[in-house]
């Protein structure tokens, strides 16, 4: 599996966790917030673990994954509380 295809899965699993701990914030800029944080958490992480270049494919693949994980989590989690 390339290094790319790695972070693309990872930033998934990354916006599904930020979707989970959204849905128990009481503001949509902490949301916000956790979903950028996440973002940034990644960036290490392809740099040190997948031995990536800090390069364009490390800041953009992947974000829209990490967006719709995030958004989806976050509706299914917040009506499973509700």
């Amino acid at each position: 599996m390339e290094p790319e295809d790695k972070l693309l899965v990872f930033r998934g699993i990354l916006g599904g966790v930020a979707g989970l701990i959204s849905a128990f914030t009481q503001s949509f800029l902490y949301s916000l917030l956790i979903v950028i944080a996440i973002y940034l958490i990644s960036l290490p992480l392809a740099k040190f673990v997948l031995n990536m270049e800090l390069g364009r494919t490390a800041y953009t693949k992947g974000i829209i994954t990490l967006i719709v994980a995030w958004f989806l989590i976050l509706i299914i989690a917040y009506n499973s509380l509700v």
